[in-house]
């Protein structure tokens, strides 16, 4: 049975990884579209690597529940 604990460690790098692919994402608009924005220019793969960090310190610091759920 998965645990909630085993979800959130195999999200880590889901989220660690989501900042690439808005950078993918983002210059795959940029191509179609034609329109060259300010999106396309920030560095966006440096962003998961925060959110992971910020997933990692929100289940560190959250109480655990108790009772069968």
């Amino acid at each position: 049975m998965v645990t909630r604990y085993d979800a959130v460690l195999a999200v880590i790098p889901v989220v660690a990884f989501s900042g690439v692919l808005l950078e993918a994402a983002a210059r795959t608009a940029t191509a179609a579209t034609g329109m060259g924005g300010s999106v396309a220019e920030l560095p966006l793969w440096v962003a998961g690597f925060p959110a992971a960090l910020c997933l990692i310190a929100h289940e560190i610091l959250t109480l655990p529940v108790e009772g069968n759920s």
